[in-house]
């Protein structure tokens, strides 16, 4: 076999011309695509290419891309940005559609509670009457229930006077301050004038001794 013999400074001037025109890709002297190879005479150390080196010489590889290098260390951390500019308010939305009036009750819905205070004097034989007012009329008459200071209340009434209660269908109302007792209230319809008795919209109350008061809450609820 003819063998071309390379001296040292050809050899590398070889390889680099190997690796500058085909990036390493050289069919005749390469193992693999990354690697190169050459024969290194045993005499003098000259490189030459031969599909299989002479005897006593060696064969020698390398790779087209080098190993790669460490890591470096981490650089400094760059300075923090300006803050940005706030952004300007949003457009304010169109107010919406005004919605249709809500319905006004004739009476007061079954079940439905209305509450209330009153207070009730009588000085010198002069009886000063209280009459309260529904904010809504109901569809009856109520049943009149009076409960007195320290009385103990019917069931019509589960309430306190702190906390007026009624079942549907009853007016209760609930003594607070007093210098009468249980029964000396008159409760009674203020368009009639009978008692005790109370009216769809409203109801009186007043004392039956002279010189006393009363005062209290009430509650009725609509049957």
């Amino acid at each position: 076999m003819r063998r071309l013999l390379l001296t040292p400074s050809m050899g590398v001037a070889l390889v680099a011309l190997v690796v500058a025109a085909s990036g390493g890709a050289y069919a005749a002297v390469k193992s693999s695509p990354s690697i190169i190879s050459a024969c290194v005479h045993h005499k003098g150390g000259g490189l030459y290419v031969a599909h299989k080196c002479a005897r006593h010489d060696a064969r020698l590889r390398w790779d087209v891309t080098g190993p790669p290098g460490r890591q470096g260390a981490q650089g400094v951390m760059g300075l923090q940005g300006a803050a940005g500019q706030p952004g300007g308010a949003g457009i304010q939305g169109r107010p919406g559609i005004q919605g249709p009036p809500g319905p006004f009750v004739a009476t007061l819905p079954s079940g439905k509670t209305l509450t209330g205070d009153y207070r009730t004097t009588s000085v010198g034989g002069v009886f000063v009457a209280d009459t309260q007012s529904f904010a809504f009329p109901l569809a009856s008459s109520p049943t009149v229930h009076f409960v007195g200071i320290g009385a103990t209340p019917p069931a019509q009434c589960p309430g306190t006077a702190s906390s007026p209660k009624a079942a549907p269908g009853s007016l209760c109302v609930y003594a607070t301050e007093g210098s009468i007792s249980a029964t000396a209230v008159n409760i009674f319809n203020p368009e009639t004038n009978e008692g005790p008795d109370a009216s769809p919209r409203g109801f009186s109350v007043a004392d039956t001794d002279s010189d006393t008061f009363s005062t209290g809450s009430w509650a009725v609820t609509a049957p």
